[in-house]
């Protein structure tokens, strides 16, 4: 329930000014949705919370309440920020890969849709696939807060939606265009939020060298993948 109306706010908020657009989201308690209430938990679950900030992603919302939501009352630490930013990504992406499904079914070159086009089709299933597996990565990372292996899903997530930014910019700007770079159009919003989350709270690079310590560490290396996400958790 509170991942629809968080997104009709957004939707009714687009054009607003990001102080207003903050404040709404403020007003309905986002910030806390993750801190603990008396000796319970939070309103929402790390799962609904992780699928708030990707509406947030989506909608280019203020990035403020995405942080303050994963900080969870306290300081944004390097993992949750990484988090945080993996979140984003797979909602931006989301949200490019429905702008270039619509803009391939509207735009018409030599009399008929360029998504008419097998090798528009071919960029456009690629881009599919980039923003499913960065949703997957990042809402699984989300699943394991508080728990042991929470660094390592996020090292997992931050480097996979890194990964699917680049490729899914690069998708984007061929099926729109000259147009995409342009002031006028909301595609370089999309489009530079991914470049800066990808490298805010560590690159891929940095994030690949912390999993692959972790696994040198462990010893085994198909033990170490498959406790992931796992009662066997690696510590």
């Amino acid at each position: 329930m509170i991942v629809e109306t968080v997104d009709r706010l957004l939707r009714d908020k687009a054009g607003a000014t990001p102080a207003t657009v903050a404040q709404a989201l403020e007003d309905l308690g986002l910030p806390a949705m993750l801190v603990p209430d008396g000796d319970g938990p939070g309103m929402a679950t790390p799962g609904e919370a992780a699928d708030v900030v990707i509406r947030i992603g989506y909608h280019m919302a203020p990035v403020s309440i995405a942080d303050m939501i994963l900080a969870a009352g306290g300081r944004l630490c390097s993992e949750r920020g990484a988090l945080s930013r993996s979140l984003l990504m797979a909602g931006a992406l989301s949200r490019l890969l429905d702008d270039c499904v619509d803009y391939a079914g509207t735009r018409k070159q030599f009399g008929r849709p360029i998504g008419n086009f097998q090798a528009v089709q071919q960029m456009l299933a690629v881009l599919a696939g980039e923003a499913a597996a960065a949703g997957i990565g990042a809402r699984f990372a989300a699943s394991r807060l508080g728990r042991p292996d929470f660094g390592l899903a996020v090292a997992a997530a931050k480097i996979r939606c890194g990964q699917a930014a680049g490729r899914g910019m690069r998708i984007a700007h061929q099926v729109f265009g000259a147009i995409g770079f342009t002031r006028e159009h909301h595609l370089h919003r999309l489009t530079n939020g991914l470049r800066d989350w990808r490298d805010d709270f560590g690159t891929e690079h940095h994030w690949a060298e912390h999993l692959g310590q972790a696994a040198r560490q462990a010893g085994a290396l198909w033990p170490f993948i498959t406790a992931i996400g796992s009662d066997g958790s690696p510590q």
